[in-house]
């Protein structure tokens, strides 16, 4: 890295930590671990700070400077653009709380420093808890009178405080675990005392959310607009302003997904409704019980598999945990996800791959229909999107390069698009299939074609939320609570449903171009390597890298 890029990380990285500390907890950085994020009214100062730090990240240089100059660009853009122009923070309830409670999942599992040193920054930042509470509701206040705060968002914070709350009291117990010497008692106690108040916080916060935000939102508010959403594609992820031949093109594979699922349908129950053959197969699933474990099993193959193949050269080795979805992320995972190891944390490797068991506080006919989302057949897929080659092989393959922005940034048609991707490479690769797991494979990309038009709807042309639900219900077969929990994620992150298919798409094609301009050794394990080297970064940067010498 030269001299002015690595000036321009380190500004960026000071930023980082005086404007989202608890982003920076996130990352690895913890010298700011007892501090929660300024909410200020008027948040102007830190936009134009931002934006003078993206402006002067310098430009050409190596090719390698060139594209994580880049990507650095691009990932500033795209907080800009969602923090400050699609103003997450000033609407959406649960935008602080879920970043607050990320950065404690943090800060009590990870190993970087000795417990009695975590849990004291722990303590200082639980004390902050409650003002910051109070800020967000003083900021949704005056958001929610200019009628910009969406129906949606509220109820979800609502759902995250009260998770939280609960999520909260669970460290709570757990405290003897982690501080178990007589000589920390006294903090064990100021903690455990802390974690009740920050747990009655969040109910008083949900409270104050269903008395003061609920009834002044709007069922309206939730899209980005046009210009927004174009801007977001041009800035943060360097593609067309233009989403309609994405939509087209995400149309015709479709009816072509259709077409293809009604004749294995046939095979499967004898009827060319593949909704059939998809109730026959939902009928087969873990327990709740068991769900965890058998995520944990079709992960254990899919890592020994991955490595005997040798897809690439890097070893997927055992720092994957398949864990249950942390209580306060449940309102926005309402299946599965993949959270990587801190990025600036090069000791501690361990990626978490989350699932959503079922709500124990919802009903019996509930509790199965979210069971029936976990098919059996469909597990492998799950685990080869979250876990390898898919998120975790990504994230060891990024953070193994000796360049540290490609450590941190994040473009989501790049990483949902390869972790999308991952679903049908392992097939391809040997790994052992059957016509019920084809049917799966078929049924989730159909899933994500329908993603790209309601992403483009929803922000684009003001589709409301209660539809979009209804239309992804129907079309991709999710049951009403999954689709729901789906279409308030989609509305909170403008562009990000596409990703999955657009970047699934683009390494197909290069996939298939490595393929055919093999000759003697560039077989496509060396394009992911290779590929997979950059980072997580825009598609059309890649590809420019791509066509430079290495």
């Amino acid at each position: 890295m030269n001299l002015r890029l690595a000036r321009s990380f380190e500004r960026v990285l000071d930023w980082i930590r005086e404007n989202k500390p608890l982003e920076a907890t996130a990352l690895g950085i913890h010298d700011q671990d007892h501090r929660v994020d300024p909410l200020a009214r008027d948040r102007r100062e830190p936009a134009e700070r931002l934006s003078d730090i993206r402006a002067a990240v310098p430009a050409g240089g190596p090719p390698d400077d060139a594209l994580d100059a880049g990507a650095l660009r691009a990932w500033l853009s795209e907080i800009a653009l969602t923090e400050y122009e699609f103003d997450l923070p000033a609407r959406s309830a649960g935008h602080m709380l879920e970043d607050f409670l990320t950065a404690l999942f943090h800060q009590v599992n990870g190993t970087y420093a000795a417990p009695v040193e975590r849990f004291g920054a722990l303590l200082y930042r639980l004390r902050e808890l409650q003002r910051l509470l109070g800020q967000v509701l003083l900021v949704l206040q005056e958001s929610a009178a200019r009628g910009i705060v969406p129906t949606a968002w509220t109820e979800h914070g609502m759902d995250v405080a009260e998770d939280g709350a609960k999520y909260l009291l669970a460290i709570r117990r757990e405290l003897p675990r982690w501080l178990p010497s007589k000589a920390v008692a006294p903090l064990r106690r100021a903690v455990a005392e802390e974690l009740t108040r920050a747990s009655r916080a969040c109910m008083e916060f949900r409270a104050d959310l269903q008395k003061r935000i609920l009834p002044k939102s709007s069922p309206q508010a939730a899209h980005a607009g046009p210009k927004l959403f174009g801007r977001i594609l041009v800035e943060a992820h360097r593609m067309p302003a233009d989403p309609m031949p994405f939509v087209r093109e995400a149309e015709d594979e479709k009816n072509e997904i259709l077409m293809r699922l009604e004749k294995l349908s046939l095979n499967i129950c004898g009827d060319a409704d593949w909704h059939a053959a998809a109730d026959q197969l939902a009928r087969h699933h873990p327990a709740a019980g068991e769900l965890i474990p058998a995520f944990r099993r079709e992960t254990g193959k899919l890592l020994r598999f991955v490595e005997a193949r040798k897809i690439t050269a890097m070893r997927s080795d055992s720092s994957l945990e398949v864990i249950e979805t942390p209580p306060f992320e449940r309102a926005s995972i309402p299946y599965a996800a993949y959270q990587g190891a801190p990025a600036f944390e090069r000791r501690e490797r361990l990626g978490y791959f989350f699932v959503t068991p079922p709500d124990p506080r919802a009903s019996a006919a509930a509790r199965l229909r979210h069971l029936r989302e976990f098919p059996t057949a469909s597990i492998v897929l799950t685990a080869a999107h979250e876990g390898v080659p898919g998120h975790h092989l990504q994230h060891l393959v990024a953070h193994a390069s000796a360049r540290p922005i490609r450590w941190m940034v994040w473009d989501s048609f790049f990483g949902e698009g390869w972790a999308h991707y991952s679903e049908g490479l392992v097939f391809g690769a040997g790994f052992p299939s059957d016509e019920r797991s084809e049917f799966f494979l078929l049924k989730d990309r159909l899933w994500r074609c329908v993603r790209v038009k309601l992403d483009v709807q929803i922000h684009t042309r003001n589709l409301p939320l209660a539809q979009a639900a209804s239309i992804l219900a129907r079309e991709a077969g999710l049951s009403r609570e999954g689709a729901w929990g789906e279409i308030v994620r989609y509305s909170l992150e403008p562009t990000q449903p596409m990703s999955y298919f657009v970047g699934r798409k683009w390494f197909e094609r290069h996939a298939r171009e490595s393929r055919l301009s093999a000759r003697g050794g560039d077989e496509p394990a060396a394009f992911y390597d290779r590929v997979l080297s950059f980072g997580a970064v825009p598609l059309p940067l890649a590809e420019k890298r791509l066509c430079q010498k290495p």
